[in-house]
């Protein structure tokens, strides 16, 4: 635990003194630093750290190396049915051919991870402000361990993530790319539709009343609730098309991973305070906002937070996709705090600060859920 936790400490310090450098070259050496701290602890773990390590890093790295070809490579997937995730695959293809090491491969996952989120973060300061350094603190609660497992799904969050902040400037092209990008690391990098469907519906480009707005906002929660009813038929459908590939079958409710463990209270009670808040302030405070913040698309973004929390009890699945709403949930909270005076405001990041590290301390911590802990050096 301790190692992980200096290693959030010192990452965050690096891009702090980033944030606050004058001489641009230390600025971005610092931020360099602070990603890399993170990506040479994720580097240098054993194979016994993190469940899926052996089964997904170790395993296609190896399987890249042992590829005389690209086309080599693919035909060896397509026959073990893993032929989707292509940036992945072509990435330790790439890797192969100069590193043989697979902790090379663990490296570069996190190194990738964490830049896109470190960019993303960038840019949501220029919008909404606040510090980037804190940011990043609450991500790396929120995602560094599971990183460690699940790793071609988080560096396609990152670059969700860090689209999303472009969606928001009106730059759809680069959106675009960063889209395709995250669909071509991982197949739920799809998501990112979803989140520019809403970006498109609760866009107010000619001046729409606050009844109009509720109404095309309840549209979407319609919407997106026929998705979590229907989701197995979804799913199986998607699987039947080639989309979506047939693993995908374990997380509905009839397969290995289904559902109907019930609410884990700590998966649900964070984003319930996080909507409930910001539903509280959006309503109370947005007439005298007058700067443009998102500030509705981000409390549309933690209401099906709350939404795929809760429907967790359908299938593990939805667990795996709050992922994608989870950084925008909290940089809704991030905006709440212009609202308050300037003791209350660090009364609130104290808050959101203990809504991240909780969850950790429950779920990494005491559960070691994703068996990231201990932390073990890797051995030769």
């Amino acid at each position: 635990m301790w190692i992980y936790l200096m290693c959030f400490v010192i990452s965050t310090i690096c891009i702090y003194c980033g944030e606050k450098a004058y001489n641009k070259s230390f600025k971005y050496a610092s931020f360099f630093f602070g990603v890399m701290i993170l990506a040479v602890v994720a580097g240098c773990r054993d194979q016994v750290v993190g469940t899926d390590v052996m089964v997904y890093g170790v395993r296609f790295y190896n399987l890249a190396h042992s590829s005389v070809s690209i086309k080599d490579l693919f035909q060896r997937l397509t026959i073990s049915g893993e032929a989707s995730d292509y940036a992945f695959h072509l990435l330790n293809f790439a890797l192969t051919r100069a590193f043989k090491d697979y902790h090379i491969g663990l490296f570069a996952y996190s190194f990738l991870t964490f830049s896109f989120f470190l960019k993303g973060c960038m840019e949501y300061k220029k919008m909404n402000g606040d510090s980037v350094a804190f940011r990043m603190l609450l991500v790396c609660f929120l995602f560094y361990n599971t990183s460690l497992n699940a790793m071609r799904q988080l560096i396609a969050v990152a670059i969700v993530y860090c689209a999303t902040a472009y969606l928001l400037q009106d730059r759809y092209k680069l959106f675009s790319v960063l889209a395709v990008l995250a669909c071509s690391f991982h197949s739920s990098g799809l998501i990112s539709l979803v989140i520019f469907g809403c970006h498109l519906i609760l866009k107010d480009k000619r001046n729409y009343s606050e009844k109009k707005r509720f109404i095309r906002a309840s549209i979407f929660l319609l919407i997106s609730g026929c998705i979590v009813l229907f989701i197995n038929q979804i799913i199986k459908y998607f699987v039947t098309l080639g989309i979506l590939r047939s693993s995908y079958l374990n997380y509905i409710s009839s397969g290995k991973y289904g559902g109907s463990g019930g609410l884990a209270l700590f998966n649900i009670i964070g984003p319930t305070i996080i909507c409930a808040s910001s539903s509280f302030l959006f309503y109370r405070f947005h007439r005298a906002d007058k700067k443009g913040s998102n500030k509705i698309f981000f409390t549309m973004m933690t209401v099906i937070l709350l939404v795929m929390s809760f429907s967790t009890i359908i299938s593990n699945y939805f667990l795996r996709v709050s992922y994608y709403f989870t950084p925008l949930a909290y940089e809704c909270q991030i905006i709440n705090r212009k609202y308050f005076e300037e003791k209350s405001r660090v009364i609130w990041k104290v808050i959101m600060i203990l809504l991240a590290v909780v969850p950790w301390m429950h779920d990494i911590v005491q559960l070691n859920y994703g068996e990231t802990i201990p932390y073990v050096f890797f051995r030769n």
